[in-house]
């Protein structure tokens, strides 16, 4: 079965992005052909996500980007349950016999990952789904699961506060003298409000760590990142060492928004190419390439 591209996104009625192949068959079509899910940083869209997802597509794979709206969510997330079903049933139909990459943008793509393997677990074809996975991908993430109350805040406000300027009309930044401090006020109330939702939000990794994927990982990351710490992604990068996994890690020096791809990205690009490996790791450095001369 082949899976035909999608030239345009649409925002499901549960609020999340999707764009990529469709679904349809067609004849053909190479089983073994990888399969590339871009799931998207929070307030991030198609668009942004689509240099990435055609560098993939240039490189021979399957492209499919998937984008939860977390703040959306934030609300009603068990509301916005549906999304990340509808999305597991897509791939349990779609990429039960493929392989499968999953290049992950900042907290929200690793939410949205670990929200995946739990829905795919609940049936024979989302577990081979997770059996064919190849590795993993992360720009910037994990570090939500190690969030205090305060850093809880903190983060989701630095977040936040280019999305609430633009909106407004200014110049976009990372932080403001008067719109993040109130957002963190906000999120301090939130989490007062919403207890339960931020739990599962902080121990969406928990949920599905006793069966997490063994396969390898690689982390992208700076360390000056505001939403992201790179302390607490390093943590997670050794977790996963020490369960076994193979764990590349690179440092570019700007976050994800504002990468120069010649300056942070192809250089890593070649020293993994030309790095000597398990035969898992000699598998992901093509995936691994790819990912880096993506941004």
């Amino acid at each position: 079965m082949q899976l035909e591209n999608s030239p345009t996104a649409t925002e499901a009625p549960w609020g999340a992005w999707q764009t990529g192949p469709a679904g349809r068959p067609r004849e053909g079509f190479a089983r073994e052909r990888e399969l590339v899910l871009l799931l998207g940083w929070g307030g991030s869209s198609p668009k942004q996500l689509e240099p990435f997802a055609q560098m993939h597509r240039e490189l021979g794979r399957e492209a499919r980007v998937f984008i939860f709206r977390m703040f959306r969510g934030l609300l009603r997330l068990g509301g916005e349950r549906p999304a990340i079903g509808l999305e597991a049933a897509w791939l349990a139909a779609a990429a039960a016999e493929r392989p499968v990459i999953i290049h992950s943008f900042s907290d929200n793509g690793s939410f949205t990952f670990c929200e995946l393997l739990g829905a795919l677990r609940d049936s024979p074809e989302g577990r081979r789904v997770i059996a064919n996975l190849r590795g993993a991908i992360f720009d910037s993430g994990p570090a939500l699961y190690a969030a205090s109350p305060e850093d809880f805040s903190a983060r989701f406000a630095n977040a936040l506060t280019p999305i609430c300027l633009r909106r407004l009309g200014l110049p976009a930044r990372q932080r403001h003298a008067v719109a993040t401090p109130a957002l963190r006020a906000c999120f301090r109330l939130y989490q007062a409000c919403w207890a339960s939702t931020v739990r599962r939000l902080v121990g969406s990794y928990e949920g599905v760590s006793a069966d997490y994927p063994r396969r390898p990982h690689l982390f992208l990351y700076s360390s000056d990142d505001p939403v992201s710490p790179r302390r607490d992604v390093e943590a997670f990068a050794a977790r996963q060492r020490a369960r076994g996994v193979s764990v590349e890690a690179r440092w570019p020096s700007q976050p994800i928004t504002a990468r120069a791809p010649a300056r942070d990205v192809r250089p890593a690009a070649r020293h993994l190419a030309s790095s000597r490996s398990t035969s898992g790791g000699a598998r992901w450095r093509s995936a691994a390439r790819s990912s880096y001369c993506s941004q």
